[in-house]
């Protein structure tokens, strides 16, 4: 039996079967015709046993497309829980499809229907692309992640509302402190979220536990040739926060983050940071001031999964047009460096995730109808 990251799969009948968790993909009929292949089967967890079917579309011209529609699954919106879970399950599968991984060839899965913003949206498209994380060598060396896998009765996320401001700075800090013994960054569920109000808009949950502020503006230069902004956001809810990066070319990061910090210390296992090829960090390691890369951190594959889903649902609540702020003109900058941006530009789309629980620098989603 062949094994990649936490998937295993079987060919008779075909099978891809996560080992940690026991979710898996049986497939009972494939039927093909010149350019599409149909899949049917089950996804079964030991909670859910469901109907599925996918279609993978080849065209010799273009990247094959693997596309998968909940209409054919669900004639009612289905549990926000029941669907996650599913769903949650089939991008990781389908883009760890055994074809593509041994020819590394580039391909897209295709998405439709989900719940967005507290909405079941029937309509709501999502693209996702990725690669084999690494050669079979270099995979010997990264860390499996300890998966998630969400309770079916988790109820949807409600929506996500814009607090506008007139002028945006073009900076602002969440306020939070160091602890003393350990550099951690850490900001009690009991104090206020606060140090950004007025200054810059921001985005909160309509629970009031999350939100994703615009924390910064700066200027940078593409190739020392091209003029481009960079925009920095921060993301905090009731267990964590931290500070990471948008670009122009790939978009929000969720590889890298700076400032990661606690809402309860010592914090649980399950928000720990990682290292970059996956290896867990215990949350009350100490962060030397002097160290200036203790400053970055990596997620770990639950807090990526939530923000992922976060940054999702909440993107589209920046409106049109976007806010634009611009570098005071009186600050001297060289010639190739952009002055102006554009309050939630570069996403929804978001680059850097894992793939079968393994970091991957290949994953991306977007969001084709944004």
């Amino acid at each position: 039996m062949r094994r990649y990251g936490w998937f295993e799969y079987e060919q008779e009948p075909l099978r891809i079967r996560n080992y940690l968790t026991g979710q898996q993909l049986v497939v009972s009929s494939i039927a093909e015709d010149s350019t599409v292949t149909t899949y049917a089967g089950r996804y079964s967890d030991g909670e859910i046993d469901q109907p599925v079917r996918f279609y993978i579309h080849q065209n010799s011209q273009k990247p094959s497309e693997i596309r998968f529609d909940y209409r054919h699954l669900f004639s009612q919106p289905p549990p926000y829980g029941r669907w996650r879970r599913i769903d949650d399950f089939f991008v990781d599968a389908l883009l760890c499809w055994p074809e593509y991984l041994d020819q590394m060839r580039m391909f897209f899965l295709h998405i439709t229907g989900g719940w967005r913003g507290g909405v079941w949206q029937s309509q709501f498209r999502r693209q996702f692309s990725s690669r084999k994380s690494g050669t079979p060598d270099q995979l010997t060396n990264y860390i499996i992640a300890e998966p998630y896998v969400i309770p079916l009765e988790t109820p949807a996320p409600p929506a996500w509302t814009l607090f506008d401001v007139n002028t945006s700075a073009t900076e602002a800090n969440l306020k939070f402190e160091f602890l003393a013994n350990s550099d951690v960054p850490y900001l009690s569920r009991e104090n206020p979220v606060e140090g950004f109000q007025g200054l810059v808009p921001f985005l909160e949950r309509n629970d009031q536990t999350a939100y994703i502020i615009f924390s910064k503006l700066q200027p940078s230069s593409h190739r020392g040739e091209d003029p481009e902004t960079l925009l920095y956001y921060t993301y905090i809810d009731q267990d964590i926060f931290f500070r990471f990066r948008s670009h122009p070319s790939y978009k929000l990061e969720l590889g890298t983050c700076t400032d990661y910090g606690f809402r309860e210390f010592p914090p649980r296992r399950e928000f720990w940071t990682t290292k970059p090829l996956g290896e867990l960090v215990p949350g009350d390691e100490v962060r030397p001031v002097e160290n200036v890369l203790s400053k970055f951190s990596y997620l770990s594959y639950p807090i990526w999964l939530r923000v992922l889903h976060a940054l999702g649902d909440a993107w589209p609540a920046w409106g049109t047009p976007r806010k634009k702020i611009e570098i005071d003109k009186q600050i001297e900058l060289p010639s190739t460096y952009g002055r102006v941006g554009f309050i939630g530009n570069y996403g929804p789309t978001t680059t850097h995730g894992f793939s079968a629980g393994m970091k991957n620098s290949w994953f991306e989603v977007r969001y084709p109808d944004a």
